[in-house]
């Protein structure tokens, strides 16, 4: 028996009678629903600090490199996403003083992971300062070119040992962290943060939280600040960090150190 839908109505409710013989009912295949659900499409950033540190061993217990271990982590991790369904763009950014592309691919595969991928994140090195700037700032212009569809979900996945110690307009020998370099570094996150949800991972032994929490995102929102009783700095001492006495400027006055005591 064939009953023919009226046009235009071909997942409609149409009848099928049966006779009184053993007749085989058959529906159409027009009254199937599909209810799956298409997959995410990703743009990835990896962000990798490859600055001297990295150099360093793992902890104490540990005879690998912080370094050594990114790589096998990442390789690790993007053997297991590369079999996703939905579309993964992905960028591998390395960074030290400055920032640069190690890898631009569009649409990975797992015939990508032993042919480019893996190669580049082994080749990765570690030397030099640390410039979060840099990296912030290339994450950001990776997200924002052309070839990233705006209807993907950007994540970027930011990996270091330490802190900044220089920025792109900074003058510093870069073994410490200025107010400069972190306020520039404040401010490159704030804006990839505008465009890519942002996971920061600290390698290693040493990691400084009160550092690494102003580089956090849940939501693709930047960092809120609070009021805080940490202490920022010690100024029994006239010599330090950022926030120490001889990286404060004052206009049309001084400030001096007495007893502990900052006196402007």
């Amino acid at each position: 028996i064939v009953i023919a839908p009226s046009l235009g109505n071909e997942n409609g409710d149409n009848t099928i009678v049966g006779f009184d013989g053993d007749d085989v009912l058959f529906g159409d295949t027009g009254g199937v629903v599909d209810n799956s659900v298409a997959p995410t499409n990703y743009n990835i950033a990896l962000v990798v600090d490859t600055s001297g540190s990295m150099k360093d061993a793992l902890n104490s217990n540990s005879s690998e490199s912080k370094l050594d271990v990114v790589k096998a982590s990442l390789i690790a991790m993007l053997a297991d996403i590369a079999s996703h369904p939905g579309i993964i763009n992905l960028a591998l950014i390395g960074f030290e003083a400055s920032a640069s592309i190690e890898i631009n691919l569009q649409d990975l595969e797992e015939s990508d992971l032993d042919q480019t991928v893996n190669s580049a994140i082994n080749a990765l090195t570690a030397d030099g300062a640390t410039n979060y700037e840099a990296a912030f700032d290339s994450a950001k212009d990776w997200f924002e070119s052309g070839s990233q569809p705006s209807s993907y979900e950007n994540l970027t996945f930011f990996l270091t040992d330490g802190k900044p110690t220089v920025s792109n307009s900074s003058n510093s020998s870069g073994s410490t962290t200025q107010f400069d370099e972190f306020a520039d570094s404040v401010t490159a996150f704030d804006e990839l943060a505008e465009v890519s949800k942002v996971r920061t991972i600290g390698i290693g032994d040493g990691i400084d939280s009160e550092i690494l929490e102003h580089f956090v995102s849940d939501n693709g929102s930047s960092y809120t600040y609070s009021s805080t009783t940490t202490q920022l700095a010690n100024f029994s001492s006239s010599t330090g960090e950022a926030w120490s006495i001889e990286n404060f400027t004052v206009s049309g006055g001084t400030v001096t150190l007495t007893d502990s005591r900052v006196l402007l």
